[in-house]
């Protein structure tokens, strides 16, 4: 939905452009399968490109003229099924982004729709993204912002960039770069509004924000597209020597920039991320070299991938009690393995290794025992759920993995302040539980870090290495062990009013920025709602069941209205886009 007046819908989902058509014939055409053969990929001994089941066919998507997330939401959900599905899925959503697919030998795979991005994503990649989605992997996205801000030659702050990133994508919507431009755009956000506990990037961006593995996996690529822009063919760089493995078929090969990033200058699209990493930010001459070193930090996410875990909560759903006595206790079961046979991205960790010279063996398959578990509650926990301590552990967010690999930590549910009557209602939602392990003093990773900690106390490491470049290594060590993942578990409880606050997601670009809404709804769902969006007024009405229509075009256009409780927010939806306000659910109002 277009917003009438000076205010632009993007949200979810508006863009200026059709979505792309399909991709052109692959090069190198995949097998006719569906199924992934996971021992063959195991083994190392057949080319990855010869792995990949047949993409999607678009023509079996849904699409529409105007509006690329259409199709970008489909396979965003196929996506985050997982299984072999979501290699197929994903590969579409890369050819129809004007993204290639490149095996380790160069021989392309599958090329991008027109008009191509010109970076490429490796085919061994693409067969670890059902790793990524089942191990719920996540990134906080400040912590791939302050990577970014570390490139930079100049001193800008994660807020900073978390603004510049709002701006950058919301441009890529409505840019006239081409059709492929608007569907990445589309596809990064719909990978993030359809999983749980993470944020599409077209929506107002927060701290405390996460993203998941596919999503942080291609920023990264764009990234590295956008600091090697400049450069015809993303030559090799200079200084230190790349790691190229005896093995034919080496998924963690660090020469890998010539055949990730092509000449993005003839592509004629210019940066996807202009205002995060401004083209003029870096020296010719390292640009290269960093976008090789960015290219790392994406082999090690998918390293991560190795490590499977497992949360779940004992009888979910925990139930919140109505009374002011302190409601039910459940059992939040923590479990990590290292998985081999996640793929030949297990070795990964070597060849950092082998990059300074040395030789590391990983273990087999085997439950990594002595790793560091906290946990911390999502955005959404606020005082309804908190942890307590299990069993005899003195702490309730942090314990250490046993022989097993498990840890266990309980959830209760908060007392009210005051006994409910009848006018608060039930509802059900899901909520994030966070996971941050490290994996330092595990049984697993203690030999690694004695080994690599040293390499590069210093730029002697590597002769002749930019400094930065030395910096992004070190990030690997640090933030190797050092992870994230995430877990929904559900959560009844009861509200009586509603509150409007935070960002609002359609875009204002008077002011570069998703306005700031409020106002409050009391006694349910249905009635009368007004809303404050910088002085203007929004006003509909809802039925008890939360459905509406919004026809008083002051603030947006005609739309249906539907308030999704669990998900905390009320979406405007027509033909043109979706757009969303967020809500929180709880006693407001002061009525006796």
């Amino acid at each position: 939905m277009t917003a009438s007046g000076d205010t632009v819908a993007t949200s979810e989902s508006s863009a200026s452009s059709a979505a792309p058509t399909a991709a052109t014939t692959p090069a190198t055409e995949a097998p006719a399968t569906t199924t992934v053969d996971r021992a063959a990929f195991i083994a190392g001994t057949t080319p990855d490109r010869n792995l990949l089941p047949a993409p999607v066919d678009p023509a079996t998507l849904p699409t529409d003229p105007i509006d690329p997330s259409v199709t970008a939401d489909a396979l965003a959900v196929q996506v985050l099924a997982g299984g072999d599905g979501a290699v197929s899925a994903f590969e579409t959503g890369l050819q129809l982004s004007g993204i290639g697919i490149v095996d380790l030998d160069g021989s392309v795979v599958a090329t991008g729709a027109a008009p191509a991005q010109n970076i490429n994503a490796e085919a061994g990649e693409v067969l670890m993204i059902p790793d990524m989605i089942e191990n719920g992997q996540a990134e906080p996205l400040d912590s791939l912002l302050g990577m970014v801000a570390a490139l930079r030659a100049d001193t800008v702050s994660v807020d900073d960039l978390r603004t510049a990133l709002e701006s950058d994508m919301f441009a890529a919507t409505n840019s006239d770069a081409g059709p492929t431009f608007n569907f990445f755009a589309s596809f990064l956000n719909s990978l993030g509004t359809h999983d749980s506990g993470t944020v599409g990037l077209l929506q107002p961006l927060e701290p405390g924000d996460l993203i998941n593995g596919p999503q942080e996996y291609l920023v990264l690529l764009r990234l590295a597209g956008d600091v090697a822009l400049s450069n015809p063919a993303a030559a090799p760089a200079p200084g230190p020597s790349r790691v190229v493995h005896a093995a034919a078929n080496n998924d963690c090969n660090f020469d890998t920039t010539g055949t990730q990033l092509g000449d993005l200058s003839a592509a004629g699209l210019g940066q996807f991320f202009g205002k995060v990493i401004p083209e003029v930010q870096l020296p010719t001459a390292v640009k290269n070299a960093v976008a090789a070193a960015i290219l790392a930090l994406v082999k090690l996410a998918f390293s991560i991938a190795t490590f499977h875990v497992s949360m779940h909560l004992e009888n979910d759903p925990l139930i919140r009690t109505m009374t002011t006595t302190p409601g039910q206790e459940r059992t939040l079961y923590t479990e990590i393995e290292f998985r081999t046979g996640a793929g030949r991205y297990a070795n990964c960790f070597r060849f950092l290794l082998a990059f300074f010279g040395q030789d590391f063996s990983l273990p087999n398959n085997s439950a990594v025992s002595g790793a560091e578990v906290h946990w911390s509650p999502g955005l959404q926990f606020g005082d309804r759920v908190r942890f307590a301590p299990y069993g005899t552990n003195k702490s309730a967010v942090d314990a250490v993995t046993d022989n097993n690999g498990e840890a266990r930590t309980t959830l209760r549910g908060v007392e009210q302040k005051m006994n409910l009557d009848n006018r608060y209602k039930p509802y059900d939602s899901r909520l994030v539980v966070l996971a941050d392990f490290n994996t330092k003093g595990s049984s697993l990773t203690q030999d690694l870090t004695d080994t690599f900690g040293p390499l590069i106390s210093g730029v002697n490491g590597v002769a002749g290495a930019p400094a930065v470049i030395i910096g992004i290594l070190q990030s690997l060590l640090d933030r190797f062990g050092l992870w994230s993942a995430r877990a929904s578990v559900g959560v009844r409880d009861y509200y009586k009013d509603i509150k409007i606050t935070g960002r609002a997601g359609y875009y204002d670009p008077g002011v570069d920025a998703f306005p700031p809404v409020s106002g409050i709804k009391c006694g349910g769902l249905g009635g009368d709602w007004s809303v404050d969006s910088e002085g203007k007024t929004l006003t509909f009405t809802l039925a008890d069941d939360g459905t509406g229509v919004y026809d008083s075009p002051d603030i947006l256009e005609p739309a249906d209205i539907k308030a999704d409780l669990a998900a905390g927010i009320i979406t405007f939806t027509n033909s043109v886009s979706i757009q969303t306000i967020p809500i929180q659910l709880g006693d407001f109002c002061d009525d006796g």
